[in-house]
């Protein structure tokens, strides 16, 4: 398991740990959450049910109390880039290189 800077492990499979090039994306995503998830207009609670978590899930996951496992990484990745509310550049730039970040990802 990789740590991140907060001491959280981040788990990227059920039963694999994660490189480190998944590690650093995956801890930049979680600094990030709680901007991409105002911007698309949604709640913890909605976000949560999207992803299959709980509302106090995506609060824990966004405090970097709870390790974000790969699977929900790239359901939220997923999620965000089909968002048709955000508009702000900076964050549109920082999802397209989190999915071409997953799909090359996938295809190794």
């Amino acid at each position: 398991m990789v740590i991140d800077a907060n001491g959280i492990g981040v788990k990227c499979l059920i039963d694999h740990d994660c490189n480190k090039a998944q590690a650093e994306m995956m801890e930049v995503f979680i600094q990030e959450l709680p901007r991409l998830r105002k911007a698309a207009g949604v709640s913890q609670t909605t976000l949560g049910k999207r992803l299959g978590l709980s509302r106090q899930s995506i609060s824990s996951i966004e405090r970097g109390e709870v390790p974000m496992t790969w699977a929900v990484y790239v359901a939220a990745g997923a999620f965000f880039h089909e968002s048709k509310k955000i508009e702000d550049s900076e964050l549109l730039d920082f999802i397209e290189k989190n999915r071409t970040f997953i799909v090359n990802f996938m295809k190794t």
